[in-house]
């Protein structure tokens, strides 16, 4: 059982990941708009924004976490790692929102910047999802 949960988690993130990825290359300007409308609100209302991501997704990470705690030096610790991460981003966002508007300066730089920031992440994402993909998967 504790197997083929640990293969779901996998399977789960490279779902995740490369969709993600794709839409962040493809959908930039759709992404960007998005950003700037979140923190375009007041604070009160971002703050609950924030508040009810962290509420969201903490039950994927915490599901990464309990299902994929593994540190062997794999492309299998990219699961590890970002359900870890997702805990520790949502338990900020639910204990400390506030914590979000300080990166908004960063976000509403520039279009030019945000464009480029989101293509990287895309990339990223599907480089990231693609590796995830070769541990359970044989073509």
């Amino acid at each position: 059982m504790q197997e083929s949960l640990f293969f779901l988690a996998e399977q789960l993130v490279f779902c995740l990941l490369i969709p993600w990825g794709l839409s962040f290359i493809l959908q930039t300007k759709l992404w960007i708009k998005l950003i700037k409308l979140m923190y375009s609100q007041n604070e009160q209302t971002f703050k609950l924004v924030c508040l009810v991501s962290g509420f969201i997704y903490l039950p994927l990470g915490l599901f990464l976490v309990f299902t994929h705690n593994d540190w062997e030096l794999s492309p299998s610790v990219i699961v590890t790692l970002l359900g870890w991460l997702i805990v520790l981003k949502c338990f900020l966002l639910l204990l400390y929102p506030q914590i979000a508007l300080k990166c908004r300066a960063i976000y509403l730089k520039s279009d030019f910047f945000l464009k480029w920031y989101m293509r990287i992440c895309g990339i990223l994402y599907i480089l990231l999802g693609a590796l995830v993909l070769t541990h359970f998967w044989i073509f």
